[in-house]
């Protein structure tokens, strides 16, 4: 047990430190090669193959996410597995009412860009709701 008492990580095995800080790092690196590729997408106008493989860096950068995340998941004991589990179902479930919501608010004039964003917020809100009440849990 590392860190802290009040971080989240005061619970967590060595392993599952190091595990969660590759997924940090890969997120990260993903977030900037998304806003990169974002801006030169947008701002260079570029021919189609080359926006192409601009957008195929952060599609790349995504699996290294994915498989970071996996490695994560499988070294963990059952109890971290299972609080990061449910956690998923709670942000899958939460962007599902929220994405179907707003498809049905569509022919009202809901506007398709904000309803993904209000749907991946969501995916990601109830994900972390779901990984501090576990791990609230998992420490008592």
């Amino acid at each position: 047990m590392s860190g802290d008492m009040n971080s989240c990580a005061a619970s967590l095995r060595p392993r599952d430190v190091r595990n969660g800080l590759a997924i940090n790092v890969f997120s990260a690196i993903w977030a900037v090669s998304f806003v990169g590729a974002t801006a030169l997408v947008a701002f260079l106008d570029p021919p189609a193959v080359l926006a192409a493989a601009i957008v195929a860096v952060p599609l790349g950068v995504s699996f290294l996410v994915l498989r970071s995340y996996r490695k994560f998941l499988a070294e963990a004991d059952e109890l971290l597995r299972k609080t990061h589990l449910e956690a998923l179902c709670l942000g899958a479930g939460a962007a599902l009412s929220v994405g179907t919501t707003f498809l049905l608010l569509l022919p009202l004039g809901a506007s398709a860009p904000w309803g993904l964003a209000l749907t991946l917020t969501a995916l990601c809100l109830g994900y972390t709701y779901g990984v501090i009440r576990g791990l609230k849990a998992y420490r008592e």
